[in-house]
């Protein structure tokens, strides 16, 4: 203010600072628009008293300050994020419009380089500051709406003529026009797709909904980002019947595309063979006519896409090898051709072929291709940065490496911004295991894993895998052995019986019953025999789980050997977590210290893990006297705080009968009461 010539009294200053928030950039302004008021009285007046946006207000008086042709200048360069000589000369008329700008002399910051762009950049691109530029533009809708829409088309156009594509279609949907939005998706809707782009693709099928504008073009796009996953079924079917219209246009990659996502969509046998016969027959027209409406890159493309979803019908058939080899394939062809959002789905379906196959080697290698797809940026900016922060996020809680809690916030976040409703159920799972295994109240935890238990198995069961074995453990603690009973049935529905989830489910249900051996022959001839698997950890668990039940048995033998198996295939796959879901795991590894051979490094830095958690590895502390079936019930129902008469009535017992299992059960692991006696069942694994 001072360097401007502008005195004001302390209480006059301290209003505009907090008018301006703080604001460095919007004080600036308030000083050049004071400055160059003819009327400085009037104007500070004008500024300090007038409702609504402090940022529009300054604007529109330092406009009405400036000469007719500096306010146009200023009024059609807000219309972009930023611009350089060309694009300014375009949308201002003026030939020599950074010139022009540079004569205004706006204050610090209001005009400044574009991030990244050097001094020496041959063509350096200018911006106008966020705050200055949103003024301005709010003043330009109310003096001319009309004219700043044309601009914004004029700006399309000119991004197209240049190639950014993605810029041209965020100007065209400011345009207001639903037919440049419609010609652009046509035309370059695959490509932004294939390359990444996928979240302004959503944004525009979203405004061109809202419009009512629905076309063969919206409908194959809205397929496209809809369908790799087959989560919104319904949807795809609408989009696939709009995509399907007979007045859609004709193009070689849009046909191989359409026919890609009949494969993908197929829920029979039938169905299946009829895609895939639809499919040959389209790769078949593109290898006989290779440049299509968007070129032979936009072919090719659309060829990978079309490897890709034959990956994916592979793996869902069962034929996991041809899965991993094609899968693997189409991820290198979309390495090679700079096509992200294809390789994200290529490789996606190789892990999931070589987690079937039980190769975790290998899945940990696809995983951290997956993670290396994103960008560098503190947050993702699109799906394919979102989904490789989420395999890193994965991977870090596997090994219990650090990971900050806020980036899986940043992951929901760009979901939802995609409109993508399922694709937030993964990062949110994952939140809740991290949260659970940080301290958090896992009373209060597990009800929030329980409602999204409930979507996740209806829209996305794959999700509820990682964290399966914690969720039906807690159930068991906080529900009892029958809710659980019906959440297993609900997974075995959901992930089909001959998974390992499923079998592991099951047998957690037969822990401390008469059927416990039963359950544990299942849970190792699955493991043994290689059931389909969703989650790599759930064999650590299963095996872990085995290993637990012969060392409570007292058959040490099995239990190390189990236990070497649990180590060996963890060590394999870098995964600590499974080992924290019981003190009891943690103490199998601290008993056996020293046995583990090659892996004895891995098996150490499990303890430490387990240290850092604040999970006991105390051996000495093992009661000598197992609970019985019963006692193993009642001892589950202790947190809940319900009455001695609530848990006969659950248990259809008698009062006198729960007394006096209560008090076997104190004296089993030597406490004094019940608080105490859920604080020490906790410290021997037993809740």
């Amino acid at each position: 203010m001072r360097s401007r010539g502008i005195v004001l009294p302390h209480p006059t200053l301290l209003t505009l600072v907090d008018r301006a928030a703080g604001r460095a950039a919007t004080l600036t302004l308030a000083a050049d628009t004071i400055a160059r008021s003819r009327d400085r009285t009037a104007t500070l007046s004008a500024v300090n008293g007038s409702p609504g946006s402090f940022t529009a207000v300054l604007a529109r008086l330092l406009l009405d300050e400036l000469t007719p042709a500096q306010s146009r200048l200023l009024l059609a360069l807000s219309t972009v994020p930023e611009f350089d000589a060309e694009l300014a000369a375009v949308l201002s008329g003026h030939p020599d419009a950074i010139a022009a700008l540079e004569r205004i002399g706006l204050g610090p910051g209001l005009v400044c380089r574009a991030d990244g762009a050097a001094p020496s950049e041959r063509r350096p691109r200018y911006r106008l500051e966020p705050t200055f530029r949103d003024g301005i533009l709010t003043e330009f809708f109310s003096r001319d709406a009309i004219g700043l829409l044309r601009l914004h088309g004029i700006a399309a156009e000119w991004h197209v003529a240049h190639g950014d594509i993605e810029a041209a279609l965020d100007q065209a949907r400011q345009s207001d026009s639903s037919e440049l939005v419609e010609d652009l998706l046509r035309r370059f809707g695959l490509a932004l797709v294939f390359g990444g782009s996928t979240l302004s693709v959503r944004t525009a099928l979203a405004d061109q909904e809202d419009r009512g504008v629905l076309t063969p073009t919206t409908g194959l796009l809205g397929a496209l980002v809809s369908s790799p996953q087959l989560a919104e079924s319904v949807r795809v079917d609408h989009f696939l019947a709009l995509a399907e219209d007979e007045g859609a246009p004709r193009a070689p990659e849009r046909d191989l595309v359409v026919a890609a996502l009949h494969a993908l969509h197929a829920r029979t046998g039938p169905e299946t063979a009829r895609a895939l016969a639809r499919l040959d027959d389209a790769e078949a027209v593109t290898a006989a006519h290779p440049v299509g409406e968007g070129g032979p890159l936009a072919v090719l493309a659309a060829r990978v896409f079309a490897e890709g979803a034959r990956a994916r019908v592979e793996l869902s058939t069962g034929h996991f090898e041809r899965a991993l080899t094609r899968a693997i394939a189409a991820s290198d062809a979309a390495d090679e051709s700079h096509l992200p959002w294809l390789e994200l789905l290529a490789l996606d379906t190789a892990a999931s072929a070589a987690n079937a196959r039980g190769n975790w080697p290998l899945v940990g290698i696809l995983e951290r291709r997956i993670a290396l797809l994103g960008s560098r940026s503190a947050e993702p900016e699109s799906l394919v940065d979102a989904s490789a922060l989420l395999r890193t996020a994965a991977s870090a809680y596997r090994s219990c490496e650090p990971f900050r809690l806020s980036q899986l916030d940043d992951i929901i976040s760009v979901q939802w911004r995609a409109l993508d409703a399922v694709g937030v159920l993964a990062p949110r799972a994952l939140r809740l295991l991290f949260r659970l295994d940080e301290g958090a109240d896992p009373r209060a935890v597990f009800e929030e894993m329980e409602q999204l238990f409930t979507v996740s198995l209806r829209r996305r069961p794959e999700t509820i895998a990682l964290g399966a074995f914690r969720f039906l453990d807690l159930a068991l603690l906080y529900r009892g052995r029958s809710v659980a009973r019906d959440y297993v049935e609900q997974l075995t529905t959901a992930l089909g019986p001959d998974t390992l989830g499923s079998i592991l489910g099951a047998a957690l249900l037969r822990e401390g019953t008469v059927a416990q051996d039963a359950g544990a022959a299942a849970l190792e001839h699955a493991l043994s025999s290689g059931a389909r698997v969703l989650e790599g950890t759930n064999v650590v668990a299963g095996w872990l789980l085995l290993a637990h039940w012969s060392a409570e048995s007292g058959d040490d033998a099995r239990a190390r050997l189990r236990l070497s198996k649990a180590v060996t295939i963890a060590e394999r796959m870098r995964a600590r977590r499974p080992f924290l879901a019981r003190p009891a795991f943690v103490r199998l590894v601290a008993e056996r210290h020293g046995t583990f051979g090659a892996s004895e490094a891995f098996a150490a830095s499990i303890l430490t893990a387990a240290s850092d958690a604040g999970i006991s590895s105390d051996t000495g502390s093992v009661p000598h006297k197992s609970l019985t079936t019963r006692e193993r019930d009642l001892l589950r129902e202790l947190p809940l705080h319900q009455t001695v008469l609530e848990i006969a009535a659950k248990h259809s017992v008698s009062i006198n009968t729960v007394k006096t299992h209560l008090r076997s059960i104190y004296a089993k692991v030597g406490a004094s009461g019940r608080t105490d006696a859920v604080r020490r069942a906790r410290e021997l694994g037993l809740l």
